[in-house]
């Protein structure tokens, strides 16, 4: 007798070998990408965004700019909005072949369409006949469709949003998750109107709008130039939109029961935790995939595995949600906390004096040398943790009055 992974979840009422999905991305631009994703172990995949009414003839070339800090890559824009495969290719070629060959891995179709719902339910059940197993719908796309009544235009109606989804879900057998913006103009409006058009699941965050960086040799925007020399504003996604992301999802995991989805800028199995912690049942990968491979894969799952199994966990399901009992709005965090001051673990401090000039300059020169050691004011200490972030050998707590 076999015992089942500890990974295998469970996401509206959709089995998954592992919460690991590949987000709609140029990673899932085809079936064979798709397939590669398979084959290595993803738990599933999402397709690039379909629709049968393109607003674009085709993709901006080069749509990708990579931001750099220190040379290393920290996010990726983007203008790509959509599969560069007709709705008849996918559904004629590409999601049969995936489910031919790939028959236990769930395949979901991002959908993305106008205000009309009747388009959504025509595109998602034209999908669903096809074979796949879940629809996205795709109604927070922050570039490139909202001037034509699409993407984060829709997000950012309730009322529009609740008809679409509805008409998205009216016949249709699979189930539907809708595919948040953290920056929406009203989340919680948004994942309300999410519940009352019937959706069975949501996912967050959709890429930020961004204008990435400027090139100040050329004096222009800068991403990988068109033809014409111009630039426009992106879709940002990595390791910098995490905090947005957590966010949402902590906002929809106690705001609605519907399950959960996390995307954005997961890198690491550490990063996958944080999302589950939070009231995610599966996480989406994206920009990471794209930059160090699909097989990090094998990373995510063994990480988490050995995280549930360190700490006695049966599965997701026993994670899922903890952390948010901790999580209360700033006023109750300002009536609840008592004032506290940093404290330095001797065991720990290195006598960098990395913590001083940071609180000397930018808070209350409460921090000194003396004698060879660092000494804190708790007097002049205001515990505003500035020296906690820049010590690098976590020598620096805080401590309540009398510890």
């Amino acid at each position: 007798m076999t015992t089942s992974s500890p990974l295998v979840t469970e996401f509206a009422g959709v089995r998954f070998a592992n919460p690991f999905i590949v987000a709609a991305c140029p990673l899932t631009s085809d079936a064979s990408h798709i397939l590669a994703a398979a084959h290595l172990g993803w738990g599933g995949a999402v397709t690039k965004t379909i629709t049968a009414h393109p607003q674009y003839s085709r993709n901006l070339t080069p749509a990708l700019s990579f931001i750099k800090a220190k040379h290393e890559i920290v996010g990726l824009g983007n203008n790509e909005v959509r599969t560069h495969l007709g709705i008849r290719q996918w559904c004629e070629n590409e999601i049969p072949r995936i489910k031919k060959e790939a028959p236990d891995f769930v395949l979901i179709g991002s959908v993305m369409e106008g205000v009309n719902p009747s388009d959504w339910n025509t595109t998602a059940r034209t999908l669903e006949a096809a074979g796949v197993d879940m629809i996205e719908m795709n109604v927070s796309c922050a570039h490139g469709m909202p001037e034509r009544w699409r993407g984060s235009y829709i997000n950012d109606d309730p009322d529009l949003l609740e008809a679409v989804v509805s008409g998205c879900k009216a016949n249709c057998s699979v189930p539907v998750i809708v595919k948040l913006n953290a920056l929406c103009r009203d989340l919680g409006g948004a994942v309300r109107a999410c519940v009352k058009g019937g959706a069975d699941a949501l996912a967050a965050t959709n890429t930020l709008l961004a204008l990435p960086s400027v090139d100040i040799r050329r004096e222009v925007p800068n991403r990988p130039s068109s033809v014409s020399g111009e630039s426009t504003v992106m879709g940002y996604s990595g390791t910098g939109i995490r905090p947005f992301g957590l966010h949402a999802i902590s906002q929809m995991a106690r705001n609605c029961a519907l399950p959960l989805s996390g995307v954005g800028g997961i890198d690491t199995w550490e990063n996958s935790v944080e999302y589950i912690l939070l009231g995610a049942t599966t996480v989406q990968v994206c920009t990471a995939a794209m930059i160090h491979g699909l097989s990090l894969i094998d990373n995510l799952k063994t990480g988490l595995c050995d995280y549930l199994l360190k700490h006695d966990a049966g599965g997701i399901r026993d994670l899922r949600g903890k952390a948010l009992s901790s999580l209360v709005t700033p006023e109750e965090a300002l009536n609840a906390t008592t004032e506290a001051s940093a404290a330095v673990d001797y065991n720990a401090c290195t006598v960098c004096n990395k913590c001083i000039e940071p609180c000397t300059q930018a808070a209350t020169a409460a921090i000194s040398l003396r004698d060879g050691k660092i000494l804190i004011d708790e007097q002049r200490c205001i515990g505003c943790g500035l020296c906690i972030a820049v010590c690098p050998f976590e020598a620096i707590e805080m401590k309540l009055p009398g510890q």
